[in-house]
């Protein structure tokens, strides 16, 4: 489909780009070659989402590599988020020292001690609603902002049990033994392999983001969670700013978040996960 942006000639090309689950996204092409990437969605089905995702990237882009918000419009009953256009890199245009470069930004930015957890604003975890009403501990920002909303989501749905609840209650009661006490980090908040994008030029970049104040230790689970990135990232990440011993031992705790969003949002085939999480209460 094409619209009718304002910002955007009537003669410009709109190529549509895969992995748009959620909303449409296309590379525009003026006439003078000019391109950039636009997002696309109906304004009633995800209200505000691109405004928050707009802050959210103008935050990390004071520390890591983002690409540009270029403009946000309203217009016929959708809404559209203007970003510049990274261009399409490939194995051929990776850089030595992509993940390298990925694992130092993200240490560098996590290292910038924060306020509270939580954010000024909420926004969104895929296409799901995420609160980040602020917290002074982890482990109260963890449960009611993150765990309680998704788990009677998926309780009402059928999808956990009784136990599962009971599991849960016992999970809230551990969870400020659980956690190493640091202070609060920016976070890219999705951070699995497929926000990570490679440049034409072959630089690394992180693109959608689901951006809060946390505990660093979510950013880092988060990229194990399909399959995890090249050990230089962490290798990276471990020297400029090394994580508590045991790390490791915490990925199942905290990937019950997203473990618990794709629960909702495809189903039953994340439970295993969120129990796997779960397993310090069996």
């Amino acid at each position: 489909m094409i619209y009718n942006l304002p910002s955007v000639s009537l003669d410009a090309r709109w190529t549509p780009l895969h992995g748009g689950s959620i909303n449409e996204v296309y590379r525009v092409v003026e006439p003078d070659g000019a391109s950039m990437v636009v997002k696309v969605n109906q304004s009633n089905r995800y209200p505000g989402m691109f405004a928050a995702e707009s802050a959210g990237l103008q935050m990390l882009r004071s520390y890591v590599n983002v690409p540009q918000v270029l403009g946000l419009h309203h217009h016929n009953g959708h809404d559209f988020l203007v970003l510049e256009d990274l261009g399409d890199g490939s194995s051929a245009h990776i850089k030595a020292d992509f993940f390298t470069s990925l694992g130092e930004q993200l240490a560098q930015m996590h290292e910038i001690p924060q306020t509270a957890f939580g954010l000024h604003h909420d926004n969104y975890i895929g296409s799901l609603p995420q609160s980040n009403t602020a917290h002074n501990e982890w482990s109260l920002f963890f449960q009611h902002e993150r765990l309680t909303p998704l788990v009677k989501k998926a309780f009402d749905a059928g999808l956990l049990t009784k136990a599962h609840l009971r599991q849960f209650e016992c999970l809230y009661s551990m969870l400020p033994t659980l956690f190493p006490k640091e202070p609060p980090a920016l976070l890219h908040g999705d951070l699995w392999s497929g926000n990570v994008h490679c440049s034409q030029a072959g630089n690394a970049f992180f693109i959608d983001p689901a951006v809060y104040i946390g505990h660093r230790e979510m950013d880092l689970a988060m990229t194990r969670l399909f399959g995890g990135f090249s050990d230089s990232f962490y290798d990276a990440y471990q020297t400029i700013y090394p994580l508590e011993k045991g790390w490791e031992n915490r990925i199942a705790l905290c990937n019950i978040y997203p473990n618990l969003v794709h629960l909702v949002l495809f189903g039953k085939g994340y439970l295993s996960g969120v129990e796997r999480g779960l397993s310090v209460c069996h």
